[in-house]
């Protein structure tokens, strides 16, 4: 079968060319306890390889299934849950004897994320699953700088962004400002680039679906520069943070994922960053007094969001950007722009939720790394998990929130 995608344009955020695969750095997760598949044109060379001892192993490990109604190939992971051909010292065994060229798709592919845009354009982003890439990616403290590429994707993984054409031809013009509105407002009132996003965004889908996608930059300025007229101003002081309903709102999404029905515990490092909020936050028991609760979080609040968003700001700034770019927000997650606001905005506010409960716990002992981790856990929980990815999706829609509800729900713009 021909690839679909060859030499073509690609547009990556300047770090993701930094990236250098490093299995000695990571401990190789990505080879250990994952689902290693194999594309038809690699099984057909693991056939053919020259190489007595590596073809008996190759057979012996390949294997081939049904998986929705077409044939998968699979690489059999051994007792430890690890890839067979993982060598002591971290390296492929495949590679080393073969070459790069071996590889399989999804081993070339890793932790690099494709998505085709258009017919002669890709996105290249990094998952935050890789603790290389997460480095390479959070740690940059330098603002966020994109660059177009020619890439050759013909022995890459590519995804291909199915919206209708509508949607489309407005993504990027639409992430362009989104990315700028993010990256701006950090340190001080940092809910408020979240605000400043949802009001964006619900003029720039208006603009689309009436067919004047071409306005959608210019639209976009007020919200980057500043210069926001009086009703937005005035909505804005609107959106003063309701400290009992934010807590009501994290309640249900921690009952979302962790609930009786709903542990993973087995398979996520959760057990510490639950223990986290629960002594922090004061909800051990089942009976919670919300007022207790919140007033509890707003204490914590006080004490650790300046730490958090000063001394680790370019950290959140730069995981709230790769995790915009990665999900296409704000058509990538949900045909309706709303829906896709408030999964963005839950999403990074319980990142928050999380992290000063970590801060609460630790004080002075937490450092750079547990941000880092904590981030990567939040990512693996919900962005890499498909299931709980769409229980959130299916709240949200049942909850029928607007922008404005999203805003008063989750944010405190920091306006008065």
């Amino acid at each position: 079968m021909k690839d679909r995608v060859g030499q073509i344009a690609c547009i990556r955020p300047e770090y993701v060319g930094r990236f250098k695969c490093d299995g000695q750095a990571c401990g190789a997760e990505c080879c250990r306890k994952w689902t290693i598949t194999i594309d038809e044109d690699t099984y057909q060379k693991y056939r053919k390889v020259k190489l007595k001892n590596l073809r008996t192993k190759l057979k012996q490990h390949l294997v081939t299934k049904e998986h929705e109604g077409s044939l998968q190939h699979l690489i059999k992971l051994d007792h430890k849950g690890s890839c067979p051909f993982l060598q002591p010292d971290d390296f492929c065994k495949i590679q080393r004897a073969c070459g790069e060229e071996y590889l399989s798709k999804t081993c070339r592919t890793y932790p690099r994320s494709f998505t085709q845009l258009a017919e002669k354009l890709v996105e290249e982003t990094l998952t935050l699953s890789c603790p290389v890439a997460a480095r390479c990616c959070l740690l940059n403290r330098e603002p966020l700088r994109f660059e177009q590429i020619e890439r050759d994707l013909s022995r890459m993984s590519v995804s291909y962004f199915s919206a209708d054409m509508l949607l489309q031809s407005a993504l990027l013009s639409m992430q362009g400002p989104a990315l700028g509105i993010l990256q701006r407002y950090t340190e001080e009132q940092p809910d408020l680039r979240f605000a400043l996003l949802g009001f964006f965004l619900d003029r720039a889908d208006e603009l689309t679906q009436s067919d004047r996608a071409g306005e959608i930059d210019k639209c976009g300025q007020p919200y980057l520069s500043g210069e926001l007229d009086g009703e937005v101003g005035q909505t804005l002081r609107l959106c003063k943070g309701d400290a009992k309903a934010y807590i009501r709102h994290m309640l249900i999404v921690l009952e979302l994922f962790y609930g009786d029905e709903n542990r993973h515990f087995e398979r996520m490092s959760v057990q510490p960053y639950l223990d986290n909020v629960m002594n922090a936050y004061g909800i051990q028991s089942e009976e919670v007094v919300l007022s207790e609760v919140a007033e509890r979080y707003e204490r914590i609040r006080e004490a650790y969001r300046d730490k958090i968003y000063g001394e680790y700001g370019y950290i959140w700034t730069n995981y709230f950007l790769n995790h915009y770019l990665y999900m296409l927000y704000p058509y990538g997650v949900h045909e309706k722009v709303t829906v896709a606001y408030e999964f963005f905005v839950t999403v990074c506010k319980l990142v928050e939720f999380f992290a000063l409960a970590l801060f609460d716990r630790r004080k002075d002992e937490a450092c750079e790394d547990d941000v880092i981790e904590l981030l990567r856990y939040v990512d693996n929980k919900i962005i890499h998990s498909p299931n709980d990815r769409m229980k959130l999706l299916l709240m949200i829609e049942d909850g029928g929130h607007g922008f404005l509800d999203v805003m008063r729900l989750l944010l405190d713009s920091g306006c008065r």
